[in-house]
């Protein structure tokens, strides 16, 4: 996959991921997967009636809004408003300012999801990711479910994990409250510092963690939420 390539459809499949974790759409539906339908461009489903150019998915991601190929929305407008709709939403989730659940599950899933992309593809994250697996989880301190997770699965590289585990992960990643793991989403939180004044912790095999850890700065860097 080509860098350009990359960053569009990372964009695309945190859209997609954020709209499952805040009950927009359903794995069942798969309302928004995205799906390439041709050189250039991305479909929010099969139906092909919300399509956008990847330069347009990457605006999407900066300014919070792009216009769709007319070409495509005008042949089913009735879902194409709808799933333009649930964008807005999904949208609204990622940008505010309240220091809520819901706001840290659209971050944290944004977040995960484009990294998991990065793992799966890009080249410096290939070669630090190596044939390492296992299981990461993120908690907050009270809880002993996991907000999300993420591990590799056999012919389908790292994918995201939105239903609670039913194994012990290989890593736990503990925040001490909803404010912190927003702005560690947001990259305003020095990982090493948050470790040593007890922000958060880490639990378990803290090589993969380390891994995937270099992988989301390679995100921040490239797409910052």
């Amino acid at each position: 996959m080509l860098d350009g390539n990359l960053k569009s459809w990372a964009v695309a499949r945190s859209i997609y991921q954020c709209g499952i974790v805040l009950s927009f759409d359903s794995k069942k539906s798969s309302l928004l997967r995205p799906q390439f339908i041709k050189n250039g461009f991305i479909s929010f489903g099969q139906e092909c009636d919300l399509v956008f150019s990847e330069k347009n998915i990457l605006s999407l991601h900066k300014n919070n809004f792009a216009f769709p190929e007319i070409r495509f929305f005008v042949m089913r407008p009735l879902s194409g408003f709808r799933k333009i709709r649930i964008l807005q939403k999904i949208g609204s989730y990622i940008r505010s300012n309240n220091t809520n659940f819901d706001h840290l599950l659209a971050l944290i899933a944004a977040s995960l999801e484009a990294t998991v992309v990065y793992m799966n593809n890009h080249s410096d994250c290939l070669k630090i990711m190596a044939n390492d697996n296992g299981t990461v989880a993120f908690y907050l301190y009270e809880s002993e479910i996991p907000l999300i997770s993420i591990y590799k699965e056999n012919y389908k590289g790292w994918i995201v994990q939105t239903e609670e585990l039913k194994f012990e992960p290989s890593v736990k990643l503990k925040f001490k409250s909803i404010e912190v793991a927003i702005n560690s989403c947001l990259g305003k939180i020095n990982p090493l510092v948050a470790s040593a004044i007890g922000e958060y912790r880490v639990e378990g095999y803290l090589p993969l963690m380390d891994k995937v850890g270099y992988c989301a700065r390679v995100v921040g860097k490239e797409l910052p939420l």
